[in-house]
């Protein structure tokens, strides 16, 4: 058996652990967490798992030779769309070669998109009994920008992290996709009073580094209005209307695609917001008032990703 394979059913162990207290023991969550992140820096410790690249596009179809697998079905809920303008100088230099800074009106986007995820379910595999602690059921924030293929002109995003408060989807991500996954401790609370929604996120990365980056917003939504799609040409458009998936291995270019009918969007009035995900990507910005988006659902499909030719 793996060193991945000892890891994974290590943490299974741990985690229904946690879940049966005794008479004579506590669980410690601290201590529980140092030992995972020490087993998980050896597993870890020759790859390169850092350098991933994902980028999501509308017209993944036109570019596939053909139909792509279906790899993965879920729900995200309670979507903030957090977004500041930025440099193109200072995001170029970030991203691979195959790929430039996409604009809008001439201003690059860095963007902050906390998120929680439900029934997160790989094709063909089965409900088990702890599968909504271990993987089903999770919130995530991640960190992007937005960029055009060179040679095919495909618009998508490029994420520089991406915070998960799942020990298992990050070490499969990390491992079977190549995606820059860091496992985090995270909260939601949503409140409704009338026609006002209080969403709060907070996060904290445990692993790897840079441990203890993280984000805390608190976010008003107005539900007395009515949600939108996102006008065609639109800056919102631009900003969340993104369905093609590409990661880098570090030697090859993949695509892969998601599915979902467009978003509903409200905007939103930030009460507060604290990050340092953003720095920890080693990205610079002005923390000058974000654009604020809402979305309350999308039911997503995933797809595999696929070499690009």
């Amino acid at each position: 058996m793996s060193a991945l394979s000892n890891c994974i059913l290590e943490m299974a162990r741990s985690d229904t652990a946690s879940h049966v207290p005794t008479k004579h023991s506590a669980f410690d969550f601290d201590k529980w967490t140092r030992r995972t992140q020490r087993v998980l820096d050896v597993v870890f410790s020759r790859r390169n798992a850092d350098t991933a690249v994902v980028t999501i596009h509308l017209r993944a179809n036109l570019t596939t030779r053909s139909k792509p697998r279906l790899a993965l079905r879920m729900g995200w809920h309670h979507l903030l769309f957090l977004h500041w303008p930025i440099e193109v100088a200072q995001l170029q230099k970030l991203v691979p070669d195959e790929l430039e800074i996409d604009t809008f009106d001439g201003a690059a986007y860095i963007g902050l998109i906390p998120f929680s995820m439900t029934r997160v379910r790989p094709r063909m595999l089965p409900h088990l009994p702890f599968a909504p602690r271990l993987y089903e059921n999770f919130h995530e924030t991640n960190v992007r920008t937005y960029v055009r293929h060179r040679a095919t002109g495909e618009r998508g995003v490029w994420f520089f992290s991406l915070d998960a408060a799942s020990l298992p989807a990050v070490v499969a991500a990390r491992s079977w996709f190549h995606l820059p996954y860091f496992w985090s401790k995270m909260n939601l609370k949503v409140s409704s009073k009338g026609n006002v929604r209080n969403i709060e996120y907070s996060s904290r990365r445990l692993w790897p580094s840079p441990k203890n980056s993280g984000c805390h917003i608190r976010a008003i939504v107005d539900l007395s209005r009515t949600p939108q799609l996102a006008a065609p040409n639109s800056l919102e458009h631009f900003l969340v209307e993104r369905y093609l998936l590409f990661s880098h291995d570090g030697a090859n270019l993949y695509r892969g695609r998601v599915s979902h009918k467009p978003y509903r969007l409200l905007s939103a009035r930030l009460e507060m917001w604290e990050e340092n995900l953003i720095a920890a990507a080693n990205i610079e910005y002005s923390k000058c008032a974000p654009h604020v988006l809402y979305a309350f659902e999308a039911r997503v499909e995933a797809f595999a990703a696929r070499k690009t030719f």
